[in-house]
């Protein structure tokens, strides 16, 4: 079942199905790491199957049980868990007595951890160590593979949209290749808010058109290029990255009218070693854009500079 089971939640699904058919508990949960460290838990209780968000996750790793798994990458049973020390009590844990955990490794990553639990004391055995020990190692394989798979879908996403970007910025008109890129990125990455500017090199002046708001389109605005963020961007030809705002010091400015955003891309638009514009994506969460999507913004910036000269050169035409 897990060999066919290419994507994480088929693979939670398929675990923690399997696992209440195999070992006797009342309940059990995967607790998975993601590359970048954050956990989540996926918790199934009887045949009903719930994947949690970050938010109640975030010291799972701290637990006492969970650093015992990682240290020795061994299965443990807590036989008696109101009167263990590495037991950490907490009020919606008081029904559980006994405890068994296996820790999902594979190639000698430490990927998360299989837990069973029971609301009898002294309720698993050795065997069911054993038994979960090797179901561990299966489905640590398995979300390896499903993560690669992932990892290689994303890319070939990338790969087309790049392509189709490119092919499609070829259109002479400049209100057309504006909406068509913010489309685009908008399949791609979170673009809470999005805009690009427009240099206008007579002017000292920077255009803010093509803007989106949670999609809705705002109006355009003017800036001075020696204001700003976006002037910043504009004037060090040095693309700006902030992954959370209210822990990083941030420049002089706000980006967009209304809530800061917590995260933001601003990527400047060059085209025959002239600057043409800034690029920019934002959302109001932290930590939304990844080292991919960092390079994609990058390597597309250059197709639209030149689109954007193109239409531009044409309109004046």
């Amino acid at each position: 079942a897990l060999s066919t089971a290419l994507k994480l939640n088929q693979v939670f699904d398929v675990v923690l199905g399997e696992v209440l058919r195999l070992i006797p508990c009342d309940h059990c949960a995967l607790l998975v790491i993601e590359p970048d460290g954050t956990p989540h838990e996926a918790r199934s209780v009887g045949n009903y199957l719930h994947l949690q968000e970050p938010g109640d996750t975030e010291r799972l790793l701290q637990r006492a049980t969970i650093q015992m798994l990682r240290a020795t990458g061994k299965p443990h049973i807590i036989r008696d868990c109101h009167n263990d020390p590495l037991w950490e009590r907490r009020p919606q844990s008081e029904v559980i007595r006994s405890w068994l955990g296996a820790p999902l490794i594979h190639r000698g990553e430490f990927l998360g951890v299989l837990n069973l639990d029971s609301r009898r004391e002294d309720f698993f055995t050795p065997g069911d160590a054993s038994l979960a020990q090797a179901l561990a190692t299966q489905v640590a394989a398995a979300i390896s593979a499903a993560r690669q798979y992932e990892n290689e879908m994303r890319r070939a996403e990338r790969f087309r949209a790049i392509s189709e970007i490119s092919l499609a910025i070829s259109h002479l008109d400049l209100t057309s290749v504006l909406e068509m890129v913010y489309r685009k990125f908008s399949g791609l990455m979170d673009t809470s808010a999005f805009f690009i500017g427009l240099y206008d090199a007579e002017t000292e002046q920077l255009r803010i058109t093509g803007a989106y708001e949670h999609g809705k389109h705002l109006p355009d605005t003017i800036q001075h290029v020696g204001e700003g963020l976006t002037g910043l961007v504009l004037r060090t030809r040095k693309r700006m990255i902030i992954h959370d705002s209210e822990t990083e010091m941030m420049p002089d400015s706000v980006i967009v009218d209304g809530d800061m955003p917590r995260s933001l891309l601003m990527v400047p638009l060059i085209t025959q070693e002239q600057p043409v514009g800034v690029i920019s994506v934002q959302s109001y969460q932290p930590n939304a854009y990844t080292e991919g999507d960092i390079a994609l913004l990058e390597t597309i910036a250059g197709a639209v500079a030149t689109a954007i000269d193109n239409a531009q050169l044409y309109n004046a035409t």
